[in-house]
């Protein structure tokens, strides 16, 4: 609590009554007085006091040596500890030595954009870019024209716009040309698959990907800011100037002899255009994926016990050998629609949502038959 007392002395007085000789000059007195109604070095008051310099400066290293915000507390928090074993309770509740994660969120975000601008524009991927290009040394390849030989420099990254005003960036390391260059397999089947929700600005990254008796090894990354078809094939005739005339194990521009994919119409679209020697193939997997996260999803009302029973229905219909067999297995879904009201979900999804069931059989089966041929099988 605080108090203030203010006195104010009349100054015509003379000198022999008052012993006071700032009286006639200075007839004002305050007094200030200021006590706590609280214990000041409590733990409830001490996670209010502000961040230390000292302390900001030690979590802005460890956030700019790549720690994520939440990594970035935690191993301060261990060198705390180390530091002073004894005390670090009571440190650990100082906010001037020891700061909320909220903080930490905070600062990282302004270190990024003092780093690399607005997460919302495209300067931050132009720094990006840029690093990217410094970091690795220039690389000359040989480019046939016409029966003539020249070199040409190229980056490891680029960035472009398209014509609807969409970002589009597209990345092949050293790593990346040199799986290019040397692994068969890349020149034969390339998995590609995007992933979203990647940042606050909802961009769709794409990963070009090859086998090999390792596993999987990276042919590119795209990076876009829409799914669209306009915005894939843009960033693919991108791709194929970052990665060369000897991409695809020296096929280039013509692409490998199989694209796998999910069943994004889009993606699909985009593939058949730029590379129209290319065969396409569906991915089992994610077709799987996208149905169980169907009938999980709240909005179609399935019930616990029934999602199993179909998924494997769906999946029997994936894996039949001929449309025959499938036939009989949607025959089997209608019939059991009498008995259970929720079969009428998955007949949704098969016959009016997303597979279309008879269509999406005969292009799984024409995309085998053209992969063996392409193949050599």
């Amino acid at each position: 609590m605080a108090k203030l007392q203010v006195t104010v002395n009349n100054p015509v007085v003379s000198r022999w009554k008052t012993k006071d000789p700032h009286r006639l000059e200075h007839p004002t007195k305050i007094y200030l007085l200021f006590h706590h109604n609280h214990p000041i070095h409590a733990a409830s008051a001490l996670k209010h006091r502000d961040v230390s310099k000292e302390t900001q400066t030690k979590i802005d290293q460890l956030l700019l040596n790549g720690y994520a915000p939440a990594a970035a507390l935690e191993k301060f928090k261990f060198d705390l500890q180390l530091e002073d074993p004894v005390n670090y309770i009571t440190i650990s509740g100082d906010r001037a030595l020891c700061p909320d994660l909220s903080w930490v969120y905070r600062r990282s975000y302004a270190l990024g954009q003092e780093r690399y601008g607005r997460n919302d524009s495209t300067e931050s991927l132009k720094v990006f870019i840029q690093s990217i290009n410094s970091n690795f040394p220039q690389q000359t390849i040989t480019c046939q024209e016409d029966s003539t030989t020249k070199d040409a420099t190229v980056d490891f990254a680029q960035m472009d716009m398209t014509e609807e005003g969409q970002m589009i960036v597209d990345i092949c390391t050293p790593l990346m040309r040199r799986v290019h260059h040397t692994l068969k397999h890349s020149g034969e089947i390339v998995f590609i698959d995007s992933t979203g929700n990647v940042d606050r600005t909802g961009v769709r990254v794409f990963l070009l990907v090859a086998h090999s008796c390792l596993g999987g090894l990276p042919l590119g990354v795209i990076i876009t800011s829409s799914e669209s078809t306009s915005t894939i094939k843009a960033s693919l005739k991108l791709l194929c100037s970052v990665i060369g005339p000897s991409g695809f194990f020296g096929r280039g521009q013509k692409g490998p002899l199989i694209f796998m994919t999910d069943d994004s119409r889009a993606e699909r679209a985009a593939l058949a255009e730029i590379f129209p020697e290319s065969g396409q193939l569906l991915c089992a997997f994610h077709l799987l994926q996208a149905f169980w996260r169907y009938i999980w999803d709240q909005k179609t009302q399935v019930h616990r016990d029934q999602r199993q029973h179909i998924f494997h229905l769906v999946k029997d219909i994936m894996y039949a050998d001929n449309k025959e067999m499938m036939d009989r297995i949607i025959e089997k879904v209608l019939t059991d629609e009498e008995n259970n009201p929720e079969m009428r979900q998955i007949i949704c999804y098969i016959g009016t949502g997303q597979y279309h069931a008879s269509s999406w059989f005969d292009n799984l089966k024409s995309d085998n038959r053209s992969a063996d041929t392409k193949l050599g099988v």
